[in-house]
């Protein structure tokens, strides 16, 4: 090896930091004029060699001196860079650290022997007159170019931690990436189901802006979201559509402010999502309920009739009702005749609301593939769909779509710069954006293939002996509605959405040992399909499981659901002989999914700012609530503010607890007390 000349300097300078104490060590900073030089052929590590090996010991040990306690030891090449920046190929490095992480960088710049003449700079001494030698003729080499290099994309040099962080034991992130690795098939939204449908969407972090310059902003849209929503639009035959980066919720409680007058009144369903009874509370709006129709052979609730809404609407001699909302499809995939309460809410000049937020895919299903038509094209006004939910896209994205002029869009878009962040996520919107289109290129093939996988399944499950997996031949029979001679718009279901896979376990008992009983409820169900064969389902209401499918479930999660089926079933039975522990004897029957109605006594808001009082909940019969009570999911009410609270409503409280579900709502996690509105 070439003899190495020294111009000594420490580029990096010396950093002192112990870790232990907090402690600032105090800073050194070796530096010395450099010459010019020639490109060096590679840095020297870890150990420097030769002479200048030899100097930088030299200056270690005049450095230590001055902390003669401590140890120290060579640091590693990655740990050194992290103090100042990469290492440089001119130059060569010697760090050290002791164990508690003090430490310095020395930088030593190195050049080949041949002299060259020094730039004299001011202030610096001339060198003394000597003899000339006459350097040796040479002949020129031919040297090959260095490849220039590209400059770094990105904001600059890419940031690196010292070492990777770890993930922390028992972290969120932790059990999420734990779960993303395990063999559990997600029958639950959202609607990507684990899976990159574009095959590389980019890192998210590389695409998480704000609104700057090009971006547009989507509160305000003039440029490339404009056109990207117009472009939805256009897409899902709307006038006009708009992103929500907060979930259906926000677009429920915008179309509902932003179609009715404070304190006005809002014809509603009463099985709709809380999101729209807190559109109650914020406008100060009277409420009219209209139910749902409840199938009783399945234990679900049906959907909304035509001619109920007509007549509600008709006994409003004063006009006060500003808006119809109401939910299709339902949790379980019940369609309304949208178009025949549409022409209802129409005969009386005020839009119709549908909370689609379960039906973002049916644009692209089609009538052919065993999909009913969307709400918007079936009349409706003002509609929102979640997209996570039965598409392939991130959870919290979902859009709101606009059509006719009933609708006041300007009113609607306001509330939504109210109730959306005001710093909405790009990398949300560039889903959007994406998912929408794919749907719109590719997705239709793709759900005619996923109605397919779904005909296949059905059939496969059909002539279970004990659980049964609704369908539409089961749904259509169970609603009485549909009897021969029933006049126009008196149908309860007028369609079905097959994405939806309700497995009911009404009068099921599992079979235990000594030939004893016990009831199966939907809770039980959901374990023994999560615990057993890790399938994760949706939803578990007192009688059945819901499964929430998409055009991303595969054929391989449909089987492993059907063979699992079919080997519980034959533990099951549908008379309960001998019965251990808690018998629920009645409740089947009595319909435990079946919405109560509680006499309505106060508004809402009126309830909900008023003095409340605590009670026991077992002793609070005859009482107004001031606080909700309701599964979750789906987070429909079974207990509203402003209604009497009746013995049915404690009852099924009791049982839903009793039986494992998530009631929520309550103040009190416990669900022993309940805040009523105080007696005057």
């Amino acid at each position: 090896m070439k003899k190495w000349i020294i111009n000594m300097g420490i580029l990096t300078g010396i950093w002192m930091v112990l870790t232990g104490c907090g402690a600032l060590k105090t800073q050194a900073v070796m530096d010395t004029e450099m010459a010019e030089e020639e490109e060096t052929e590679s840095q020297v590590w870890p150990g420097l060699l030769g002479e200048p090996g030899r100097k930088a010991e030299e200056i270690v040990s005049f450095l230590e001196q001055f902390e003669g306690g401590l140890s120290f030891r060579d640091m590693e090449k990655e740990r050194a860079a992290s103090y100042g920046g990469p290492l440089e190929d001119s130059y060569a490095f010697y760090g050290r650290e002791t164990e508690d992480g003090a430490g310095y960088v020395l930088g030593i710049k190195m050049r080949k022997p041949e002299k060259r003449k020094r730039k004299r700079t001011k202030g610096k001494p001339e060198k003394k007159p000597g003899k000339k030698r006459k350097k040796p003729e040479r002949k020129p080499e031919k040297r090959a170019k260095k490849p220039e290099k590209k400059p770094e994309k990105g904001p600059g040099r890419p940031w690196k931690m010292e070492k990777p962080m770890e993930i922390r034991k028992n972290s969120l992130l932790e059990k999420l990436e734990n779960y993303g690795k395990s063999d559990f098939y997600p029958f639950h939204m959202p609607g990507h189901k684990r899976q990159d449908f574009l095959n590389g969407f980019p890192d998210p972090y590389s695409i998480d802006i704000t609104e700057i310059d090009g971006f547009d902003n989507l509160h305000h849209a003039e440029g490339i979201l404009k056109e990207s929503m117009e472009r939805a639009a256009e897409i899902y035959g709307a006038d006009q559509t708009c992103y929500l980066v907060n979930g259906s919720t926000c677009g429920i409680l915008s179309a509902v402010c932003g179609s009715t007058a404070w304190g006005g009144k809002l014809l509603m369903a009463r099985n709709c999502h809380k999101s729209a009874y807190h559109g109650l509370i914020l406008n100060h709006l009277e409420p009219v309920y209209v139910y749902p129709s409840y199938l009783e052979g399945p234990g679900i609730s049906g959907g909304i009739c035509p001619s109920d809404v007509r007549r509600i609407l008709e006994q409003d001699k004063k006009r006060e009702i500003q808006a119809v909302l109401v939910v299709s499809p339902t949790y379980e995939g019940v369609v309304s005749d949208i178009a025949g309460i549409a022409a209802a809410a129409h005969e009386h000049g005020i839009p119709l609301i549908v909370d689609e937020a379960h039906g973002a895919h049916l644009p692209f299903g089609g009538r052919e593939n065993g999909f009913p038509e969307p709400a918007l094209s079936m009349g409706a006004d003002v509609v929102i769909q979640s997209l996570h939910k039965t598409l392939p896209c991130f959870t919290q994205t979902a859009v709101l779509h606009m059509k006719g002029d009933l609708a006041d869009r300007e009113r609607i878009c306001r509330y939504l710069g109210m109730f959306q962040s005001s710093s909405p996520s790009y990398v949300f919107m560039a889903a959007m954006e994406q998912c929408i289109r794919f749907m719109d290129e590719d997705g239709r093939r793709e759900m005619a293939a996923y109605g397919k996988r779904l005909e296949r399944f059905f059939q496969q499950v059909k002539d279970l002996r004990n659980l049964k997996v609704l369908d539409r031949e089961k749904i259509v029979e169970a609603d009485h509605s549909r009897k021969a001679g029933a006049a126009p718009g008196t149908v309860s279901v007028y369609g079905w959405d097959p994405s939806k896979i309700v497995i009911s376990c009404k009068d099921v008992w599992l079979r235990k040992g000594s030939g004893e009983r016990e009831r199966l409820g939907g809770e039980a169900l959901g374990n023994i399909l999560r615990e057993r064969y890790h399938l994760e389902m949706e939803m578990c209401a007192p009688e059945y499981v819901i499964g929430m499918t998409s055009v991303m479930d595969t054929e391989e999660g449909l089987l492993r659901l059907e063979k699992a089926l079919w080997e519980l079933d034959q533990e099951l039975d549908t008379e309960p002989g001998s019965v251990s522990g808690r018998t629920e004897e009645g409740q089947g029957s009595r319909g435990l999914s079946e919405l109560p109605q509680p006499p309505l006594r106060l508004f809402p808001a009126e309830a909900m700012e008023m003095p409340g009082i605590r009670k026991r909940l077992s002793e609070s019969a005859g009482s107004v609530s001031r606080e909700f009570i309701y599964l979750y999911p789906p987070g429909i009410p079974v207990l509203a503010p402003g209604e009497e609270i009746t013995e049915d409503v404690l009852e099924r409280a009791a049982w839903y607890e009793a039986m494992g579900l998530s009631v929520q709502g309550l103040e009190d996690p416990s669900l022993s007390t309940i805040i009523t509105v105080a007696e005057k």
